[in-house]
């Protein structure tokens, strides 16, 4: 007797899921363990043609998930990129650092010569108000140094120093009242200079101002007539008026 038909089956066949679609089951071409030789009936839309959406959806759901969690929630990604528009304005270079300029030290730049960058050296001094060339004077003068035959150069740095020398006067008696020692001095032209000549007890015998470069003289006649009177008369160079870097010049000539 023929077979009698095949009953519809009651329950519909279960759809895929992502899962099934990664072991292997419900793929295309592949019967279904479940429903192994059983093919889909006419007029019935076969469980794998639903399977492809099913499993798209779920592999999207996965990957945005992954996005969340990695990126830190929806509002890291506008953080990020306002960050990164932050960065861009300010052309990916840190800020730099503040700088106050100093009076010998503009910012960015070495100290001036003879300074801190604050203030002048020790033994250096600022006579041009300049501070571009910073404290440029310093003084050349040393100490015990005697007026002779050569002439003397020095400065009077700073403005408020005092140079001394000393001028040996070896008398004749033969001179009597006639013997006189000329003393003679140059100022830079940019000061006003000013000598002064003692005797060994300090008591002033002569003084001469030299300014604009011009010299002048300080004259010390013999202190008397009757033997040689040698001394050492001693020498004071001061400035008076202006300042200079710059050497003035002492000579001598004459004596008794």
């Amino acid at each position: 007797a023929p077979a009698p038909p095949l009953a519809t089956p009651l329950v519909a066949p279960l759809t895929p899921t992502a899962l099934d679609l990664g072991r292997g089951r419900g793929r295309p071409g592949r019967p279904d363990p479940g429903h192994a030789g059983r093919m889909p009936r006419r007029g019935h839309r076969p469980a794998r043609t639903l399977a492809l959406p099913a499993a798209a959806a779920g592999l999207v759901g996965v990957a945005l998930l992954a996005t969340l969690t990695v990126g830190g929630g929806p509002g890291a990604a506008g953080r990020g990129a306002s960050a990164a528009a932050a960065k861009g304005a300010a052309g990916g270079r840190p800020a730099a650092p503040s700088c106050t300029p100093l009076p010998y030290q503009p910012c960015g730049q070495p100290a001036a010569a003879g300074t801190d960058g604050r203030a002048c050296l020790p033994g250096f001094y600022d006579l041009d108000g300049s501070a571009a060339d910073g404290c440029e004077a310093t003084s050349d003068w040393r100490p015990g140094t005697t007026v002779g035959a050569a002439a003397v150069h020095a400065n009077v740095v700073p403005p408020s120093a005092v140079d001394t020398f000393t001028a040996r006067v070896d008398g004749h008696l033969t001179s009597f009242c006639g013997g006189r020692l000329d003393l003679h001095l140059t100022a830079p032209t940019a000061a006003v200079d000013q000598l002064q000549v003692r005797d060994p007890s300090g008591r002033l015998l002569a003084t001469a101002t030299s300014a604009g470069g011009e010299a002048a003289t300080a004259s010390v006649a013999k202190p008397g007539c009757f033997g040689d009177h040698s001394e050492t008369l001693h020498l004071e160079v001061r400035t008076v008026a202006g300042a200079s870097a710059a050497d003035f010049r002492l000579t001598r000539s004459g004596g008794w």
